[in-house]
């Protein structure tokens, strides 16, 4: 995949554009068993395991996608293997009860094919429990609230070269309602979120890399209404605090959501159907003292189908209101013919594509 994210802040005569090469095999498997002790009592367990076999990967300098030199390029060998399982117990009527466990371990081995890299290999364990608790307070209302704990994992090449955590812990927590009454249903949940370590995505090398811990915390609506048989109504609602720890002044986390929604509309009969998406994103930071914040933007798709037997028919408008918006804003330094050689720190984004029309066939065996 080729890529020009600085245009020519680094090389002002060819240009800073990179080709990413990714050839890998990929090995796995699941195994599951479910045990019922009795009605009030059952045992969910597992293990899983999974072997990624890539070579190459890298990145070149290049021209025209022709490579110039080589910016990294190595050979690696991820394994991991799991162990987990969940107790359901119901005490009381009303009254569920969960616990569970997952054991992870990773073996990360990075081998260098090109003299300007680096290889190592390196070796983690993780330990991941959760609890969680539902009541049925009627037959139409039930509350909950779960904790746990989770990871992600770095990329090997920054863990065996540059000491970066292997697995990243967060904590979770959650609380909230379910209420369900024949055709309409609706969960409201709060939620917290404490990370050992963020990744953020980093426009100057197209990547993204670990940075300090954070907390998040906010809340969610999802509702789903069927007023009718042929008529179905969803929406969601989402509302979400994230700061960095530790960093006064700079605890903002670039390109973190604060609101998001969609609302949409499905009517489907036997042979018919139409359909209205909306799609909302609100302001959020690009930077991490949130001098700079990308705008709102809404999107608006609509489409209509028939059904005549095992073919679909179909046609959708796409960016209805022709909305001048962006699908994803950064800010970072950057070069273009005429700006002053250190290059000029705004903001780059990738516009949404203007009003289009889409009609598609497809048959079903």
């Amino acid at each position: 995949m080729a890529s020009n994210p600085t245009y020519f802040l680094d090389d002002h005569v060819n240009g800073d554009q990179i080709l990413q090469v990714d050839r890998r095999w990929i090995y796995g498997g699941k195994i599951e068993k479910r045990f019922e002790f009795s009605d009030m009592l059952s045992l969910n367990t597992g293990i899983e395991g999974r072997y990624d076999d890539i070579g190459p990967v890298g990145v070149h300098h290049t021209v025209s996608q022709e490579i110039l030199s080589t910016i990294s390029l190595h050979e690696t060998q991820e394994g991991s293997a799991a162990a987990y399982g969940e107790v359901t117990w119901l005490p009381i009527e009303n009254l569920r009860l969960m616990a569970g466990a997952r054991g992870d371990t990773y073996s990360f081995d990075v081998k260098a094919i090109d003299p300007g890299s680096v290889g190592g290999s390196a070796n983690a364990s993780i330990f991941s429990p959760k609890l969680g608790a539902a009541y049925s307070a009627t037959p139409w209302l039930e509350l909950y609230g779960n904790w746990g704990r989770g990871f992600h994992s770095n990329d090997a090449r920054g863990i065996t070269n540059l000491d970066q955590q292997a697995l990243a812990q967060g904590t979770g927590k959650e609380g909230g309602a379910r209420l369900q009454y024949e055709g309409f249903n609706f969960t409201a949940t709060y939620w917290w979120l404490d990370e050992d370590s963020e990744l953020v995505f980093v426009g100057d090398s197209n990547s993204v890399e670990p940075r300090g811990s954070s907390a998040r915390e906010g809340y969610e609506l999802v509702m789903f209404w069927r007023p009718y048989d042929w008529l179905a109504i969803d929406g969601v609602w989402t509302h979400t605090h994230s700061r960095f720890l530790d960093s006064p002044g700079a605890e903002f986390i670039p390109g973190s959501l604060e609101e998001a929604a969609e609302l949409g509309f499905a009517a489907n009969w036997p042979e018919y159907e139409l359909s209205m998406r909306l799609r909302y994103i609100g302001e959020y930071p690009l930077v991490e003292d949130n001098s700079e914040r990308a705008e709102a933007d809404m999107l608006v798709n609509f489409r209509a189908a028939w059904k005549p037997g095992r073919f679909t028919i179909y046609a959708e408008l796409l960016n209805a209101l022709d909305h001048d918006g962006k699908d994803v804003v950064y800010w970072y330094n950057s070069l273009l013919p005429g700006e002053p050689v250190e290059g000029v720190e705004g903001r780059l984004s990738r516009p949404e594509e203007p009003r289009s029309v889409r009609v598609g066939l497809k048959y079903t065996f």
